[in-house]
């Protein structure tokens, strides 16, 4: 028999909505769980409190400008403190992180609950030595705190600690089948390249625009997403 949880979903962007998020979180619910998911709106554009799917979305308000990096940093701890003390008054079985800036939730609050951290990417990104560092810090500590670790692929396990490899489990990003139902095939003697997800590493995806332009005769290329980068890319 399952036990029904009540569960608390962290997560640092305005749920619009996150579609991993989303995912996770309606099959919980589908099981029979209450999922309420607490979020930080940065351009306080959506309801405060919203059902979506029987999904409970809770908004914070605080205004910060997204990617802008350590200039949100007061925002960012605003919105980590604001959900802490709503959890005071709350009762709850888990607490589930989506990504490393919401498990570092667990250095400003002891949490005696079940906890998830979710990795949604790769924390450790080779571009900058004292950045790498501190993350490698964090993901040391919150990997010691937390009781399970949900990762997308193996590269992500190179950072989780032998002790810990038992706490995890694998989820990709898988899609939704019903995406495929229906789809009319046709036939092409070209090949398509497609980049599906967030627009923020412009230099990266300049090169495939770069190469989509040479390639043109034999690749079909496309860019599909929203981020930080996507109107410097768009003008690019």
């Amino acid at each position: 028999m399952v036990t029904i949880m009540k569960i608390k979903m962290i997560l640092t962007n305005g749920f619009d909505p996150d579609v991993r998020v989303y995912k996770e979180a309606k099959y919980l619910v589908s099981k029979g769980h209450s999922v309420e998911i607490l979020c930080w709106d940065r351009n306080c554009e959506y309801k405060e409190i919203e059902i979506y799917e029987n999904i409970t979305i809770r908004r914070f308000h605080i205004k910060s400008v997204y990617g802008s990096g350590l200039k949100q940093i007061f925002s960012y701890f605003r919105f980590l403190m604001s959900v802490k003390k709503f959890l005071k008054s709350e009762k709850y079985d888990c607490i589930h992180f989506h990504d490393l800036d919401a498990a570092c939730y667990l250095l400003l609050s002891k949490v005696n609950n079940k906890t998830i951290f979710d990795m949604h990417e790769l924390y450790v990104k080779g571009q900058n030595v004292l950045q790498d560092f501190i993350v490698r810090i964090l993901l040391n500590i919150i990997q010691n705190k937390i009781h399970y670790i949900i990762y997308v692929n193996d590269f992500q396990l190179e950072y989780i600690n032998k002790k810990n490899i038992n706490k995890c489990c694998n989820l990709p990003n898988y899609p939704s089948k019903e995406i495929f139902n229906n789809i009319k095939k046709i036939n092409s003697t070209k090949k398509r390249i497609a980049y599906i997800g967030s627009i923020r590493d412009l230099k990266s995806l300049k090169i495939l625009i770069d190469t989509s332009h040479i390639l043109k005769n034999e690749y079909i290329f496309r860019i599909d997403g929203m981020g930080t980068a996507y109107d410097s890319l768009n003008s690019y």
